[in-house]
């Protein structure tokens, strides 16, 4: 793969679909599953945007735990929501008592912060399923807004007096993109990621981020960040050619034909992955 003398051009792919507009799509079978990796503690602190000692003190908490120092999918969603409700005024040690209490009344749900919606009330974080709030003691309760149950302001609100205050993640989106386009790459990354603080799910956000953190040499994060606009997108050919590169710089041959083989089943017209698969498969 890389260093063996092929590189996948991915320039042409990219700059043609950055005005487009992404719909959310079904799972593919073919594509990788990005729940079967792991990260290393210095990938998620990069790709998470939070500080190693943050980190290590949510760990001791036991609200993640790594295995052999390494960080799996469910630990990435587990840590966005963490990131998301401290940001909005929950404590750590409360996070710590409702999980606890929530594990107690759903046996069947082993990592509440990775599988289950978590609306704060009060001091307590309430499971959100569909039309009933459940509280850590068991209670049952019908759903409310969260500004009515007691709830706290959302991420990056706290602190902020200009006119991002009521942005929305397409704001911030809008607002990456432009300052990619003034060259503020750093900048821009940071306004990716405040876009995915208020909205996870945005796919195109995700392939922008994984474009950027390519570009910086940061393969790992690039790649997690692809690996999460596939799966919610799996239509979205151009990050699985983009998701083939940062495979194939990371030495993944196996993954890298994978991603390309599932670029071109959703755009067969695309010639620049049918010639990089046929590189690919030549040097594997």
């Amino acid at each position: 793969m890389a260093g063996r003398g092929t590189t996948i051009d991915v320039s042409s792919a990219q700059s043609a679909t950055r005005s487009e507009n992404f719909d959310v799509g079904l799972p593919c079978a073919a594509r990788p599953n990005p729940q079967s990796k792991t990260y290393r503690f210095d990938v998620v602190c990069e790709l998470l945007d939070i500080g190693p000692r943050t980190l290590q003190r949510w760990e001791l908490l036991g609200l993640v735990e790594a295995v052999d120092g390494r960080f799996d999918f469910q630990d990435l969603l587990a840590l966005r929501t963490i990131i998301d409700l401290v940001s909005g005024g929950v404590s750590p040690h409360a996070i710590v008592r409702s999980v606890r209490g929530l594990k107690r009344v759903l046996p069947d749900v082993e990592r509440p912060l990775a599988q289950l919606r978590l609306v704060p009330v009060n001091d307590t974080l309430h499971a959100d399923l569909d039309d009933t709030l459940i509280s850590p003691d068991g209670q049952y309760v019908m759903r409310f807004a969260a500004s009515e149950l007691g709830g706290t302001p959302s991420a990056y609100e706290e602190g902020r007096d200009d006119e991002s205050l009521s942005w929305t993640a397409l704001d911030w989106h809008d607002h990456a993109l432009a300052l990619e386009g003034d060259g503020e790459i750093d900048e821009s990354i940071t306004s990716y990621r405040r876009a995915l603080a208020m909205q996870s799910h945005f796919p195109e956000v995700h392939f922008n981020l994984g474009y950027l953190l390519r570009g910086t040499r940061r393969f790992e994060a690039a790649e997690a960040h692809l690996q999460l606009a596939v799966m919610q997108d799996p239509d979205l050919h151009v990050a699985w050619y983009l998701l083939a590169d940062v495979q194939q710089r990371l030495g993944f041959e196996t993954e890298s034909l994978q991603s390309l083989r599932t670029a071109l089943d959703h755009c067969p017209t695309l010639d620049q992955a049918r010639w990089s698969a046929a590189c690919v498969t030549a040097t594997c």
